[in-house]
């Protein structure tokens, strides 16, 4: 099938919703159908919305903060993007890892929180599964634009995620942990609490350790979405298809 079809297999209405497990199952039936298929057909394209020059960008450095080689990007026009990736499975992801960081909004935000009710705070259930709940303030201290990169830490047990800040996210961070200390701070992605630590000590130097995390598979997909930035909300993965627009087609950007 072309790409050309495949368009217009979306265009008919193949499509799901962002986080829905369709998606995961989808991309993972992709990827199983290579195990028998040719050589020759080794790549799987997806097709999302909306799409912008901006956008495309965004996806190229979130999969290659994943680790997703030789993926490329086309910015169609039209409100669409097209995205090309190797369709065998890569050591250490899964689908539905490349799924997340092609579709999640990805928004990342540093709240002032508190283990009991406070005025104008809002609960949140406790990260990590643990009883209870967590109150936070709404209105964000911080975001993903105070963020240059974050990446996973090689040290050795639970995973965690070093996230370098720029110059003005460093200063903001350290006036922010000067101000509460002893309180608690929550990092929340996409409306959920993923960690909520308490503040033992001014932050300084620029960077900042995520801890308390699930899993390193969940670790790695929020370090692409700190790095590549956030996604408009609502969108779409509209299909995916096994092919490619050819050797000679010009992406927008790749993730080499």
């Amino acid at each position: 099938m072309t790409i050309h079809s495949l368009l217009a297999t979306a265009s008919r209405g193949w499509r799901f919703a962002l986080g829905l497990p369709l998606a995961v199952a989808v991309v993972s039936a992709m990827v199983s159908t290579m195990a028998a298929t040719p050589a020759a057909a080794q790549t799987l394209t997806s097709i999302i919305k909306p799409g912008s020059p901006e956008i495309a960008a965004t996806l190229c450095a979130r999969l290659h903060a994943l680790g997703v080689p030789g993926a490329r990007v086309f910015d169609l026009g039209g409100d669409r993007v097209q995205v090309e990736h190797p369709a065998e499975p890569v050591p250490g992801l899964t689908p539905a890892m490349v799924n997340a960081v092609l579709t999640r909004p990805g928004h990342v935000s540093l709240h002032a929180a508190a283990a009991a009710p406070q005025e104008g705070y809002v609960s949140r259930p406790q990260p990590g599964g643990a009883l209870g709940l967590v109150y936070i303030d709404p209105r964000p201290l911080m975001t993903t634009e105070h963020v240059e990169r974050a990446e996973i830490t090689d040290q050795l047990g639970p995973p965690s995620i070093h996230v370098l800040l720029t110059e003005a996210g460093g200063a903001r961070l350290a006036e922010i942990t000067s101000a509460h200390i002893g309180e608690m701070l929550a990092i929340v992605v996409d409306g959920t609490v993923v960690s909520a630590p308490r503040v033992m000590e001014p932050i300084l130097g620029g960077s900042a350790m995520i801890t308390g995390l699930d899993n390193t598979e969940d670790a790695m997909v929020l370090a692409a979405l700190l790095t590549g930035g956030p996604l408009p909300e609502g969108t779409e993965l509209l299909g995916s298809q096994l092919g490619s627009s050819g050797p000679d087609a010009v992406p927008t950007c790749t993730s080499d």
